[in-house]
């Protein structure tokens, strides 16, 4: 699971991509190696050492992508447990939630959310996976306001973060490398 997703962010990567909505609005998206520790739910592993003291982020994403750590290293940690295999399986499924016609809540309004929510993300990508659990996908606007950042990826089994809000659907999807 380690390394189909850091594969599978791994075809984002060196990429900016323009993401249309339904609404007429539209966001530049970066994803960057360094938030791969986080959206894989590796920053929980504490009693790793080899991952908790690895202070560049995106060394971890490397080591990931090289087989350096492997699936079998995670399985040793005691934080290892369903909320960090579902953070991998749905990181390996990314590009399903950033696909023309996949749904998304456009101006994520906490006051109506019925979960509890620690993210920053305005916009959640998500996908129905046919019997209510939803692969959500939370992007962040950066401090300058210039562009989004991959902030959180999670698997509920309900629709407390869906129900209620904007929601639209990606209409185009621009990929250009990143000039940056």
């Amino acid at each position: 699971a380690l390394m189909q997703a850091a594969e599978s962010y791994q075809r984002l990567l060196g990429n900016e991509l323009l993401l249309t909505f339904s609404n007429g609005e539209s966001v530049r998206l970066i994803p960057k190696a360094g938030h791969f520790k986080h959206l894989a739910g590796l920053h929980k592993l504490t009693d790793l050492d080899f991952i908790y003291h690895e202070q560049r982020a995106s060394a971890l994403f490397t080591k990931a992508l090289r087989g350096d750590i492997s699936q079998a290293d995670l399985n040793c940690s005691r934080y290892f447990n369903a909320e960090a295999k579902e953070r991998l399986e749905s990181l390996s499924r990314i590009s399903e939630v950033l696909a023309i016609g996949s749904l998304a809540v456009y101006g994520f309004d906490r006051k109506i959310c019925k979960a509890s929510v620690r993210f920053k993300s305005s916009i959640l990508f998500f996908k129905d996976d046919g019997h209510q659990f939803f692969i959500t996908f939370g992007i962040a606007q950066d401090q300058a306001g210039a562009y989004y950042y991959p902030e959180t990826i999670f698997y509920r089994f309900d629709s407390a973060y869906i129900a209620g809000q904007n929601i639209v659907s990606i209409t185009n999807v621009e990929i250009k490398p990143n000039k940056k």
